[in-house]
């Protein structure tokens, strides 16, 4: 099985959504009663100047309809912040920051995604090692909308913000384990060339699995990169690593040196 990186299925997840969103637009008779009409129809800002629904048809829909893909006004979804689409509609996934809260490495696991207990497999040389290798974190991953149309910001945001809320299975399913979600507010930002565009972020914080292959069960691979000697005056490992028990004076030195 392939690693699973945490903002390529970040990256994945919005895609399927997006085009769930217009799927279901077009498949509507009544298009209020689409999902964007649920959430947009009916509000507006100034006083009624930008009707949101209508300015939502036209990001979500009407620019991703396949006539206009060459359209640079068609929101896109970068897997890493790209600065070279700061003034067009982007929703950038900024690369997840690892947390030092509940970090461990084991092997061997009870997955909450897929509830496998792999049992303990012994190799060639009689030593005994788990099949797989988990570690799990908790990471800290930013979803960041950029435009120079604020509205067009506000938009990105607020779909996906509660659109989160109703794909909540897929996240758990999908290397987001426990998410909590929180927003950034929206910002004026300037630009080296002296241009502006407005951003905002959604910030998803969740314990996270990364499970590998043992490479200690390849023997061609043990035997290159993890030497290991019979010799008993080298310890199981190798030169350098002595496996014999700790020597209780010792211990007892070391207690009287606290």
């Amino acid at each position: 099985m392939a690693l699973k990186i945490q903002e390529l299925e970040l990256q994945t997840i919005l895609q399927n959504f997006m085009a769930g969103i217009k799927a279901d637009y077009d498949s509507r008779t009544t298009k209020t009663e689409s999902v964007i009409g649920q959430m947009f129809n009916g509000l507006s800002y100034d006083n009624g100047k930008y009707d949101l629904f209508a300015q939502a048809v036209s990001l979500f829909i009407t620019r991703m309809d396949p006539a206009v893909a060459g359209s640079p006004r068609k929101v896109s979804i970068r897997s890493y912040y790209d600065k070279d689409r700061e003034n067009v509609p982007t929703m950038h996934i900024a690369a997840p920051s690892e947390q030092e809260k509940d970090n461990w490495i084991g092997g061997g696991f009870v997955s909450s995604t897929n509830h496998a207990h792999l049992i303990p497999t012994e190799n060639a040389n009689d030593n005994t090692f788990y099949e797989k290798r988990i570690r799990r974190y908790q990471t800290r991953i930013a979803i960041i909308f950029t435009s120079d149309n604020w509205i067009e910001v506000q938009l990105m945001y607020f779909l996906v913000k509660y659109g989160i809320l109703a794909i909540f299975d897929t996240l758990i399913l999908d290397m987001f384990q426990n998410p909590h979600v929180s927003g950034h507010e929206l910002k004026m930002n300037d630009t080296a060339a002296g241009e502006h565009f407005y951003s905002r972020s959604i910030i998803i914080d969740s314990a996270n699995e990364a499970v590998v292959p043992n490479f200690h069960l390849t023997e061609s691979f043990s035997s290159l990169v993890f030497p290991r000697s019979n010799d008993e005056t080298s310890g199981a490992h190798g030169d350098g690593y002595n496996e014999d028990p700790i020597d209780p004076s010792l211990t007892l030195n070391i207690e009287v040196l606290k």
